[in-house]
């Protein structure tokens, strides 16, 4: 038996963590490497067949999909610079040795099925064009499918180890589908969204799973992911206040406002003092301001977000509000976000940072 256990790293990110779990199967490739003569990995997706210059919306996917056309082994294993399986080179011999078909990451539970959750964090015409595409090339799968997507469980990052059989079906299935939905989507404004093609890739490869794994009686067993986000998660009472506004503020460069915004809610769950700091109370400000920008195509800057009085009184007028507001005045709440552009995911971290219980706001915000 032999294995590729392919780490996937990208010039632009940080450097890979050592932490991880380090195999002598490992073999990294530089995705994106069209868009530089840099080169930091032992393969690299540009050579041959490839699809390199869509890296910035398709991601890892477009090493995934080097991989696919230019390697074979009896397993492919899959990680990124900073994400990988829990999984000792030990054990993996065994697992590989008893006969496993698949090793897949321990799955993400969320609140909300895997469909919402996309929507909530992503614009939701990409995703009903990937239902429409998915309906159109596979029409016999395509109920079920939709169905699949209903679930809240999700295999995160395409992480794992998989025969090449199982590896090889994923690729012949997912990439028409990523392919045909881009064609008719195309660009998205903001870095981070136009990202979306691998963001659908990576549920897509969920329902797979489901959808073919189960029906195959593959073999299969899961293991915890390392994360090295979780780390810096870990860290936070260890950085300065300029530190974690400097991080914020390279998110904010690069207009990634979904990671700022999952930074800041990090950030209040470790230590919720934090967020009254003026310092943050700015950065945090800037980035929902930033996000009402991306709603309307247009610039929402009227306000003059270093003014901190202005800041402060905001602050401390919705936190009175969410304490104090009902079912019957909830006009007062939504007049009030809409004026300042403060948003849903804002108005639910500020409950969770003061903990504030107040179910006519929690009911408005999910339906909102």
């Amino acid at each position: 038996m032999n294995l590729l256990n392919c780490i996937v790293v990208n010039v632009a990110d940080r450097k890979m963590t050592e932490e991880r779990i380090h195999t002598k199967y490992d073999v990294t490739i530089q995705s994106g490497c069209s868009a530089t003569d840099k080169r930091i990995a032992d393969l690299s997706d540009d050579i041959g067949e490839n699809i390199s210059d869509k890296n910035s919306y398709y991601s890892e996917f477009t090493a995934m999909y080097w991989i696919w056309k230019h390697k074979k082994a009896d397993y492919i294993g899959w990680g990124h610079y900073r994400r990988t399986l829990v999984l000792e080179e030990a054990e993996l011999e065994k697992l590989m040795e008893e006969g496993y078909d698949v090793v897949m990451p321990a799955p993400m539970v969320f609140d909300t099925s895997i469909e919402k959750q996309y929507k909530e964090c992503s614009p939701s015409d990409t995703w009903d064009t990937m239902i429409e595409v998915v309906k159109e090339l596979y029409p016999n799968e395509a109920d079920l499918i939709v169905e699949l997507f209903r679930s809240n469980i999700l295999f995160p990052c395409c992480l794992g180890v998989y025969t090449y059989d199982y590896f090889d079906s994923f690729c012949r299935w997912v990439f028409p589908i990523l392919d045909e939905t881009f064609r008719r989507v195309g660009d998205q404004w903001d870095t981070y969204q136009k990202r979306y093609p691998a963001f659908l890739g990576e549920r897509l490869y969920s329902v797979f799973f489901a959808l073919y794994g189960m029906e195959k009686k593959y073999k299969v067993v899961s293991y915890k992911v390392y994360d090295s986000d979780n780390d810096t998660i870990n860290s936070f009472q260890k950085m300065s206040m300029s530190e974690l506004c400097q991080r914020l503020e390279d998110f904010l460069k690069q207009r990634h406002l979904h990671n700022a915004k999952v930074f800041i809610s990090d950030i209040i769950k470790s230590d919720s003092k934090l967020i009254e700091k003026v310092e943050f109370i700015q950065i945090a400000y800037m980035i929902f301001l930033m996000e009402q920008e991306n709603r309307e195509r247009g610039n929402f800057f009227g306000r003059d977000i270093t003014d901190v009085e202005y800041l402060r009184l905001v602050y401390s007028q919705l936190i009175c509000l969410l304490k104090e507001v009902n079912k019957e005045n909830l006009d007062v709440l939504r007049l009030f976000m809409d004026d300042n552009g403060v948003s849903t995911y804002f108005v639910k971290n500020m409950m969770l940072a003061h903990e504030i219980e107040n179910e006519a706001v929690s009911v408005f915000c999910n339906q909102r």
